[in-house]
């Protein structure tokens, strides 16, 4: 999962790849009821038939039952995909944060994360930067630049940061 949206908690995380978010996910989700997550996500890969997506979760609170619906959208969203696949009422209510990290230090783990997958030994840093130079600000930004998140953590002060996150949720 990656991009995680709760009703109960009326918070949107924007996930951006190699910034701690997996852990931040993990420690956020311990809040919601996990036997519910497993079947959905267990439920909408059978459904689509696909085993890698970025999956918004959506709590739906009701007084006779508590239900979880998902939707998938392809890859890591970024916060205008989610804006465009929300009603504007909760994106605009919710709390939605992300977290950044010292570019340089998340362009060497995401070439160390790549060579690992790829197994590609060959591939240099400069081929990798050419070919996988994704900057932060596009995931969090509309097409104007503005940010669309409330908050952005940094990795480097992820204890403060994460701290201040669960505060707000």
């Amino acid at each position: 999962m990656t991009t995680l949206i709760s009703h109960k908690h009326r918070y949107i995380f924007i996930h951006i790849p190699k910034n701690a978010g997996s852990s931040l996910q993990s420690a956020m989700l311990e809040c919601e009821d996990w036997r519910l997550v497993r079947k959905a996500v267990w439920r909408l890969f059978m459904l689509l038939g696909i085993k890698k997506q970025t999956i918004l979760t959506t709590w739906i609170n009701n007084p006779q039952i508590l239900s979880f619906s998902m939707s998938a959208i392809a890859g890591h969203a970024h916060a205008r995909h989610v804006k465009e696949a929300l009603p504007g009422a909760i994106f605009d209510s919710y709390f939605k944060f992300a977290i950044v990290r010292n570019p340089w230090d998340r362009c060497v783990s995401r070439y160390e994360y790549y060579k690992m997958l790829s197994k590609r030994e060959d591939l240099t840093f400069r081929a990798f930067l050419e070919k996988d130079f994704q900057p932060q600000k596009l995931r969090i930004s509309d097409d104007a630049g503005n940010l669309l998140v409330d908050f952005v953590g940094r990795f480097e002060n992820l204890a403060d940061d994460v701290a201040y996150i669960f505060e707000r949720c």
